[in-house]
């Protein structure tokens, strides 16, 4: 079994299905799909209105979508203020320390059986500006908590404003920020997030650019 030490609270109570909604505005929506990479797990899509967060406390924007059974949640962590760029996801049950700008994901739903429940372990999400927002589009693999399976989740979320943190008074238990780790966390997200990506890119013309040299 994988350590299931998410990043944040958010993504902690999505897991367990009693996330809350914080009071950010109305409007914004996220959209989803994943396919299973190595087994027989069926494929599924959300569709969900969308609520974002920023926790000032610990420095990390928080997205969550919940539709009935199912639920998604990102983390953001920017280096210092939240912007527009490329969060390179790491695995929040293996990773010890965060890197910034980083990025960490969680996906549940629930059948007659059993909770399915996973978190991102490479992959990234490419914030853009949107008015007074931001857009956001991810790209990321994510692995069972409890079974050696893995999922290609793709998605989209647009029209996020942020509103108040709901938990920047729950004491946090994130590992401990590494920003020496983000060059390498980079240079192996970006190629995670092409491979999870190429249609899209491709569409678009544009070419995956290189880290920079350290």
């Amino acid at each position: 079994m994988r350590p299931a030490s998410l990043p944040a609270a958010s993504l902690a109570l999505l897991i367990t299905g009693t996330a809350c909604q914080s009071d950010a505005p109305s409007g914004a929506r996220l959209e989803a799909s994943w396919t299973a990479t190595d087994t027989a797990l069926a494929a599924g899509k959300l569709s969900a209105g969308a609520q974002a967060a920023w926790c000032a406390v610990a420095t990390r924007l928080e997205v969550t979508a919940i539709r009935e059974d199912q639920g998604i949640g990102l983390v953001l962590y920017p280096a210092d203020a939240i912007g527009p760029g490329t969060y390179p996801a790491f695995d929040p049950g293996i990773d010890t320390l965060i890197p910034r700008p980083g990025a960490a994901g969680a996906l549940r739903w629930f059948t007659e059986q059993r909770l399915e429940a996973f978190q991102s372990d490479s992959g990234a999400v490419e914030l853009s500006a949107a008015g007074e927002g931001f857009n956001a589009r991810f790209g990321l693999r994510m692995v069972s908590l409890d079974r050696p399976e893995t999922l290609r989740v793709t998605g989209t979320a647009k029209g996020l404003v942020a509103g108040p943190c709901p938990v920047d008074s729950i004491p946090s238990t994130a590992p401990v920020t590494d920003t020496a780790a983000a060059p390498r966390r980079r240079a192996d997200s970006l190629r995670a997030r092409d491979e999870l990506l190429p249609a899209d890119r491709a569409r678009r013309g544009t070419v995956p650019r290189a880290p920079a040299a350290q």
